[in-house]
């Protein structure tokens, strides 16, 4: 038994040193740009072709029980369709951990879709339109240089959608992060267990193209008040999970908070949601001046720019103008309806390219990946050989002190 314990501690000490040093030493490192506000004469409208009488409502983040019950999730993938179908949600994903979910794959509205991420600090990432999945992680807390090269995995794939989970969970990402990391889509802006609007903010004071999604990250499909607090609105997408994702990399979207009513049943929650569908009838640019056009009058529309800063409120009206300053770079709009609805629209904001680059091409811009340092490599293999033969020594002195304990000492003669 004392052999046994030994070599299982042995082993599981030797596994976390390979992990600390894969993590903290081998890991590549990147050279950044030094951040800087988005600039440009042209001005880009994220919604300026988007089909304001074509909306869905969905959800990307829900999870069932998986991996044989390891995991946190009650119900089944029928169950997560059929709750979201009386929500009226035209897109359901279900984002088990590290498994593209199959369920109705041959369906036009289903969508690839896993979480990633099984760190301590829960560094997590939605990866939508999925076709293969990345198991790579960093298990420890991670520094920029781990988080920027899992996003740089995650984006070899051009045509999926990487969202930031949850950045504000257990400081997953830090708020400094977001000055500089690339690679990445979208944050959950939204989620049950963290808003995270100082995040947002950050990236796209530092000139970041980020849009934003809201989720219920829920783990009990059976839970009446877990479902349909957070959605996202979508235009111009019917139910063609193809162009959903060419919309959501458009901008074309809307991260919507439902008030939480205790006991609240999923008919009045699927009124609300229907409500929503047509409350934006147009978001455009003209003569430099933005204009938000409504269906019915709402309690308050905010106008935030630069740092999060706001610049206007208004209360009880249906629709807005306000103008784009030569010394704005970026405006985002908030909606707040009387019944604690709230809208989060994606920013308006200044681009030489006219906001037409892919996240890839834009981040060849702002980074570059540096070699492994050699001398790094060197270190940690020398450091692995030399744990690998002082636990062998300590080993072998082991056993020497266990013979010597076993000396027949029968013969030997006391004086």
């Amino acid at each position: 038994m004392r052999r046994f314990f030994f070599t299982f501690f042995l082993v599981l000490f030797l596994a976390i040193a390979w992990l600390l040093v894969d993590q903290y030493l081998l890991c590549p490192h990147y050279s950044f740009t030094d951040p800087r506000p988005f600039h440009g004469e042209k001005i880009v409208n994220p919604y300026a072709d988007a089909n304001f009488n074509d909306v869905s409502t969905a959800n990307f983040h829900a999870h069932t029980k998986s991996w044989g019950g390891l995991t946190n999730g009650k119900g089944n993938s029928s169950d997560v369709w059929q709750r979201y179908d009386s929500l009226g949600h035209t897109f359901h994903a279900l984002s088990q951990y590290h498994k593209i979910d199959t369920f109705n794959k041959g369906k036009q509205n289903y969508v690839p879709v896993y979480e990633h991420g099984y760190n301590l600090k829960k560094t997590h990432q939605l990866i939508i339109g999925a076709k293969r999945v990345v198991w790579k992680d960093y298990i420890f807390p991670q520094t920029l240089h781990n988080k920027q090269f899992i996003l740089h995995e995650m984006a070899k794939d051009t045509n999926n959608l990487v969202i930031l989970n949850h950045p504000a969970v257990r400081s997953g990402y830090d708020v400094n992060d977001l000055k500089l990391l690339h690679y990445y889509d979208h944050i959950e802006l939204l989620n049950p267990s963290a808003q995270s609007f100082a995040h947002w903010d950050t990236a796209l004071t530092a000139g970041k193209k980020i849009f934003v999604v809201g989720n219920d990250d829920n783990h009990n499909i059976f839970n009446d008040n877990a479902i349909g607090r957070f959605t996202t609105l979508i235009f111009g997408a019917a139910s063609d999970s193809k162009k959903m994702i060419d919309r959501m990399k458009k901008g074309q979207s809307v991260a919507v908070w439902l008030p939480q009513i205790h006991n609240e049943t999923l008919e009045s929650k699927r009124s609300k949601m229907l409500n929503l569908r047509s409350l934006i009838s147009g978001i455009s640019l003209i003569d430099s001046m933005l204009a938000i056009n409504l269906s019915k009058s709402v309690a308050e529309i905010r106008v935030i720019g630069h740092h999060g800063k706001l610049k206007l409120k208004q209360r009880n009206i249906s629709s807005l103008t306000f103008p784009f300053s030569q010394n704005d770079a970026y405006l985002r709009v908030e909606l707040y309806l009387e019944d604690g609805t709230k809208l989060f629209l994606n920013p308006i904001f200044r681009d030489m390219a006219n906001g037409n680059q892919g996240r890839n091409l834009i981040a060849t811009n702002f980074i570059s990946r540096d070699r492994t340092n050699p001398l790094m490599e060197s270190f940690a293999l020398a450091s692995m050989i030399g744990l690998f033969v002082s636990v062998r020594n300590v080993k072998k002195r082991r056993n020497m002190r266990i013979k010597d304990m076993n000396i027949d000492t029968t013969g030997m003669s006391l004086g």
